[in-house]
């Protein structure tokens, strides 16, 4: 079996995909603009990097707020499942 997008949704709506390409690791986040999505950021992150920290912002762009370690380690898992 191989996973070649996930797709994420936050607490307000806004979303994200990630999969990979080529050796990065793309992440691109919507946000919820009355009813349409709006791509407002995308990621780009070299799959051998330390993403604790794009996990980080990506938790914290979704959820609306920053989170605990616990919060970031859930966005982390599913960075790493690209990472390799």
């Amino acid at each position: 079996m191989k996973v070649i997008q996930v797709e994420i949704m936050g607490k307000s709506g806004s979303r994200a995909t990630i999969f990979r390409s080529g050796n990065s690791v793309v992440v691109n986040i919507w946000h919820l603009q009355e009813n349409p999505l709006v791509l407002a950021d995308s990621l780009v992150i070299p799959a051998s990097s330390y993403m604790r920290v794009e996990a980080a912002k990506l938790q914290k762009q979704l959820d609306e707020y920053c989170g605990t370690t616990g919060d970031v380690d859930d966005y982390l898992s599913e960075l790493l499942r690209f990472a390799d």
